[in-house]
């Protein structure tokens, strides 16, 4: 076997396989007989089928599959041994490439088109100027952070009069138009109604200063037009819905009222832990350490934008775009890449590639790793954040719980590793990159900052 190279650009070239008859014969023999072995036929006994019959039953497909694995694997060892790096896969070649027949040919050539990576050169040293944005913490978003800190540890506490915030809880009976009860009608014991949620401002107003043992009547479907939250209050289908009268009285047994917690000792210890801050400026100052340290992460992250489109800039990479097109309609089985996306999106998936070639030549300079245990924290923490978005505590599941789920979700799914392993080393990348270039560190507004996004 033979591979010859022959290259039609910079960074093209097609290789060229000839495979002889020697090549392929050997094991194309041996597997024959191995299926004598234990072919069976009628009229005959197991393994005493002729060579003949064997070789006319299994023969061509046996050899057109060990030819194949032939072309596959010395393909594959070729391009390892003379260290080439790819960009996709070998193609089938589509101009020089003649019509082979099985049946009369005892000798191949197969020719694939191959494109490579472009030579990369990334100077990353202090006579480079980045810009890192900071976003200004200001006294609203301290402010902000306190309100939310005295809501999330506020309380329902009994009242004697109705509010617009009011929760109250109580018997819903069914009436007529005229507000009578009906005979056999629906009655709903100890049912929770929120004055908050009711959608009609009069049957709204109808609540608002009402008192303990009141009967109001008023339309349910008018006050709570969610099917969700109605079912939920009168505990029944949705189904049901569709046929309920929706005239009722609600006899108010008690009313509670939500009260946002106090600025005080007891709210310092709960947000931040005992001993942590002594007063009311000490924890305005905590706060406004705590959103600062939030906001590192968008700085960040607007920086690794930044370094990309300024390092992209500046290195002009040529890229085999024609093959890449090639490769991608090749591979794209359910048909998605069609011409208008080719016209729209392929520069940013050229990006896309440049900055992986850009980045992996930056870790191996520079021996930047991610290791097994690091893939492993950042599924745990990928799979905390998610249970913190559905409303679930930072701490509402064992270490051991949280590690299960993200072995499921992302450890063992090659999708989502390859992911986090991308978001990781461009996190290694960008530490890279901040600590050895000369940074003009900015202050702007948050304002300012989102409005760097608009256009991206």
């Amino acid at each position: 076997m033979k591979i010859t190279t022959n290259k039609t650009s910079e960074l093209t070239a097609s290789l060229t396989i000839h495979v002889e008859e020697a090549d392929y014969t050997p094991i194309v023999e041996k597997q024959l007989k191995d299926h004598k072995k234990t072919a069976t036929l009628k009229g005959f006994r197991p393994g005493m089928v002729p060579m003949g019959m064997i070789r006319k039953m299994y023969g061509k497909a046996i050899q057109l599959e060990e030819i194949n694995k032939l072309i596959s694997e010395s393909l594959s060892n070729h391009i390892k041994d003379e260290k080439m790096k790819l960009l996709g896969e070998p193609l089938p070649n589509e101009t020089e490439q003649t019509k082979i027949n099985f049946d009369t040919q005892k000798e191949f050539d197969f020719i694939f088109d191959i494109a490579v990576a472009p030579e990369i050169n990334v100077k990353i040293d202090n006579e480079a100027e980045y810009t890192y944005h900071k976003i200004a913490v200001t006294d609203n978003m301290i402010d902000d952070q306190i309100k939310y800190h005295t809501q999330r540890f506020g309380q329902n506490v009994d009242a004697e009069i109705v509010s617009d915030k009011s929760l109250l809880k109580g018997i819903l009976s069914q009436t007529n138009a005229e507000g009578e009860l009906t005979e056999g009608g629906m009655i709903v014991e100890a049912t929770s109604l929120g004055v908050y949620a009711i959608k009609d401002e009069e049957i709204q107003k109808q609540f608002i200063e009402a008192n303990k043992a009141q009967i109001l009547n008023f339309d349910v479907k008018k006050a709570f037009p969610s099917d969700a939250e109605l079912s939920a209050m009168l505990k029944i289908e949705k189904e049901e819905l569709e046929t309920l009268e929706p005239y009722f009285q609600f006899e108010i047994q008690s009313i509670s009222d939500f009260v946002d917690g106090t600025v005080d000792q007891e709210l310092f210890d709960k947000v931040f832990g005992e001993g942590t801050v002594a007063n009311e400026e000490e924890f305005r100052a905590k706060v406004q350490e705590n959103i600062g340290e939030n906001f590192v992460k968008d700085s960040n992250y607007k920086f690794l934008v930044d370094a990309k489109d300024k390092i992209l800039g500046e290195l002009s990479l040529e890229m085999p775009e024609e093959f890449l097109k090639r490769w991608l309609k090749f591979t794209d089985k359910e048909n998605k890449f069609t011409d208008e996306i080719f016209e729209n999106e392929f520069p940013d998936y050229l990006n896309v590639i440049k900055w992986q070639l850009i980045r992996e030549k930056i870790s191996l300079d520079n021996k930047l790793e991610v290791n097994p245990e690091e893939l492993k924290a950042a599924a745990i923490e990928s799979v905390r954040m998610q249970f913190i978005q559905y409303g679930m505590p930072a701490d509402s599941l064992p270490d051991e719980q949280l590690e299960k789920f993200a072995e499921e979700t992302i450890l063992n799914k090659q999708e989502e590793v390859n992911k986090l392993f991308d978001q990781k080393m461009d996190e290694k990348v960008s530490v890279f990159v901040k600590e050895n270039v000369k940074i003009n560190e900015k202050e702007v507004s948050l304002d300012e900052f989102s409005a760097f996004f608009e256009t991206k």
